[in-house]
């Protein structure tokens, strides 16, 4: 199991007995599910999984497709070479609008940046102006034992980000896809989620619920976050 399973089962479990009283166990499953809770006679498929930003393709030009994904796979290409510096307790939000003029010169200098401000450990939030292109940066702190140093959000030149539009997507997504996941699992399902999109809230999660247009068979849904703080969305 990876680590960031393992943190959000022991958060989940320790939430159910500090708030519900939960005297059973959660052991590991066939993968799927990754667990199983056992409650009494009851046996409760637990599914985990990460909430990472992304972005709306079909509603974009073909032009602006392209801008966009070669700024998510920017984002994965500087978390995997600059994540060894980065804090294990922080993670480097940027906030990245596409479409972007000189792509190449642009992520060169940025990279730059980024690794002096590692190594002179500058945790101050800043708004980088690279040519004429805006990059804002944030520290946002990381207890979620699934550590991702830099993480990259799709903006746009206006608006900026679409929080609720955003969390929607994610929620989308991370139900269609562990639904198919569990098609073959049968009884009572509950999900996990390691919130590791910053920008959105227990409150966003729970509104994006009610707007998702995909259903679903889950009983409970829970938003893992820092400092193992567990919210139930569902």
């Amino acid at each position: 199991m990876r680590t960031g399973e393992e943190y959000a089962k022991d958060s989940i479990q320790t939430y159910l007995k500090d708030k519900l009283g939960f005297l059973g166990s959660i052991v590991e499953g066939e993968d799927p599910p990754d667990y199983y809770v056992l409650m009494g006679s009851k046996k409760i498929a637990l599914e985990i999984t990460t909430a990472e930003s992304i972005f709306n393709e079909e509603s974009e030009s073909v032009r602006k497709r392209t801008s966009t994904e070669s700024v998510a796979m920017l984002s994965d290409e500087l978390n995997k070479e600059l994540k060894g510096i980065v804090p294990s307790e922080k993670s480097l939000l940027l906030i990245l609008k596409p479409p972007i003029n000189n792509f190449g010169r642009f992520k060169k200098q940025l990279k730059l940046i980024l690794m002096k401000i590692l190594q002179e450990h500058d945790f101050l939030n800043k708004k980088l102006n690279i040519d004429d292109e805006i990059v804002e940066v944030r520290w946002v702190s990381n207890d979620s034992g699934y550590h991702k140093g830099i993480i990259g959000v799709i903006g746009d030149k206006n608006p900026i980000v679409n929080i609720q539009e955003q969390t929607i997507l994610i929620l989308e997504r991370i139900i269609k896809d562990k639904m198919r996941k569990l098609q073959r699992v049968n009884g009572e399902k509950w999900l996990g989620i390691i919130n590791n999109y910053p920008l959105a809230e227990h409150h966003n999660f729970s509104q994006a619920l009610h707007e998702v247009t995909i259903s679903h068979d889950f009983s409970k849904i829970f938003l893992v976050g820092n400092n193992s703080i567990v919210m139930e969305v569902l």
